[in-house]
């Protein structure tokens, strides 16, 4: 698979093609197949109301923007749409329920100068995975690429303070 025609907004809704010649095909056939799924969902709901969340996305996808490129610029949209994920902050009793699961696992948690982090052994997707820090007094959660410690919500604090939601206090 040489080129990918896939959703901007959900990269994991793709299409493979092995050419550059097979691409107005493909591309042809992505959008007939997401108004025919999105059809084949409204129908289904008009009976089964109950099912909305589910097929939710599928609404969505009738309106995606497709889009064509290499195999390698659909991994980066895939990254991209993990790591643009904003930091979130979370409350203790998740943050100790989150260390407790993970250290179940046999994971050790990692503890240094005052910062308590650690990553979940089972990955959202490929090397993604969820991790969990207590920096600053408070806690945190991001989508982090395990293979990447600039991604890692420890190297964020130092590098990109900008990323996390703090409080400013007037003195």
């Amino acid at each position: 698979m040489k080129y990918v025609v896939f959703a901007v907004e959900d990269p994991f809704y793709f299409f493979p093609a092995a050419t550059l010649d097979d691409v107005p095909s493909t591309f042809a056939d992505a959008c007939r197949q997401t108004r025919q799924a999105a059809a084949n969902a409204r129908d289904f709901l008009r009976f089964n109301p109950q099912y909305r969340e589910v097929y939710e996305p599928t609404f969505q996808r009738e309106n995606a923007t497709l889009t064509v490129a290499e195999s390698k610029n659909h991994r980066a949209a895939i990254r991209r749409y993990y790591l643009d994920r904003p930091v979130e902050e979370i409350g203790e009793s998740e943050f100790a329920n989150a260390l407790d699961r993970i250290a179940s696992q046999g994971v050790e948690i990692a503890s240094f100068g005052g910062v308590v982090q650690a990553t979940e052994t089972e990955p959202e997707y490929g090397t993604f995975c969820r991790q969990y820090a207590k920096l600053g007094g408070r806690f945190w959660s991001k989508i982090v690429d395990a293979s990447d410690r600039k991604t890692w919500l420890k190297s964020l604090w130092v590098d990109r303070p900008s990323v996390f939601a703090r409080e400013t206090v007037d003195a």
